[in-house]
């Protein structure tokens, strides 16, 4: 395999990779030899791109290649960062170390993904139950409440006017709809995919505030690990602004990227308008005391439990507003069904 064909491994998910880092450090550990570990992870994997990622990496190692060198050109199956992480501990003894790093980082995400889930599962449920109601409105109560409306006056209420209008054109043409779904439901799907790595999400108000913090918390967390693994501060920057799922954010780390030629970390961080004050100052009182390593894994470590404070306040604030708009729903749908029974709105 040649490394053209290396780069069509496609990426590795966030659970593959968690499985494939996992089985890497529990053998790596133990000082078993590494064509014995990646022959094991090629041969007992149940994902089939973990499989052929350990199987190349075999290859080139049977080819009498180096590790450090080979795992780079799989940058596009496990990533930028870990493969020139991988590279470094190869190189320094302290691949198992920066393997577990690697694995808790990515752990990490997971958690966090998870609880976004988790936190949108609410506002999902929501919505159904409204597009459900709505539905049943529309299609069951609204016929009926109409027919007797009708019996009583020929001047219906604008309401009813309205759900009779939508009734009609939902049951005469419901197979257009359904196509329009088949039709519109990929992009869609592809829209909220795409829309976290966009500028407008860091502006939005609550979504904004936990997509930022999910994305300066990895920047640090990988940026500290690069740059405590020995590589230099540049590389180690650009390594893990690359990582940064967010375009905006990305973008606005790697325009600064240069000024770390002539520049310290802190001023380099403060120029991006991203970082708060108190991160910077951290690292400036890191760099004047000598003791930066240190400082940057403090800095990653107080974000992962800044981002978990961010997820469950901006959970918090959203439940006011999913009540109002049940609220608001309850309100419109007793209008329309008992406006019609209100002998007034046919004098």
């Amino acid at each position: 395999m040649n490394q053209h064909n290396y780069k069509k491994i496609p990426p590795l998910s966030l659970d593959e990779k968690i499985n494939f880092f996992m089985e890497f450090y529990s053998y790596i550990k133990s000082s078993i030899p590494m064509t014995t570990c990646l022959t094991r992870i090629a041969n007992s994997s149940q994902s089939h791109v973990v499989r052929q990622t350990a199987s190349s990496i075999l290859q080139l190692l049977d080819k009498k290649e180096n590790f450090s060198t080979a795992i780079l050109k799989f940058e596009n199956a496990i990533g930028g960062a870990y493969c020139n992480l991988l590279a470094t501990g190869s190189e320094t003894g302290e691949l198992p170390k920066i393997t577990l790093d690697i694995l808790n980082t990515l752990k990490k995400q997971r958690t966090t993904k998870r609880n976004i889930i988790k936190a949108g599962i609410y506002p999902a449920i929501l919505l159904f139950l409204v597009f459900v109601f709505s539905m049943v409105l529309i299609l069951l109560i609204a016929p009926k409440v109409t027919t007797q409306a009708e019996l009583m006056t020929d001047n219906l209420p604008l309401a009813l006017k309205i759900l009779k209008f939508i009734n009609k054109c939902i049951t005469r043409g419901w197979f257009i709809i359904i196509i329009a779904l088949f039709i519109l439901l990929p992009q869609i799907i592809k829209f909220f995919k795409t829309a976290w790595q966009k500028e407008y999400i860091i502006k939005l108000p609550v979504i904004g505030n936990v997509v930022k913090t999910y994305n300066i918390s990895l920047f640090l967390k990988l940026f500290a690990m690069a740059y405590c693994a020995g590589i230099p501060a540049i590389s180690a920057y650009l390594l893990a602004s690359k990582s940064v799922s967010n375009n905006y954010i990305k973008n606005e780390l790697l325009l600064c990227s240069s000024m770390l030629e002539k520049q310290p970390i802190s001023k380099t961080f403060e120029a991006t308008n991203i970082f708060t004050p108190q991160i910077i100052s951290n690292v400036e009182a890191g760099e004047m005391s000598g003791n930066i390593d240190e400082i940057l894994k403090e800095i990653s470590n107080d974000m992962d439990e800044h981002l978990d404070t961010v997820l469950s306040s901006a959970l918090q604030a959203l439940e006011p507003v999913l009540i109002i708009i049940a609220a608001i729903f309850i309100l419109i749908f007793g209008y329309i069904i008992m406006g019609p029974a209100n002998p007034f709105n046919y004098i």
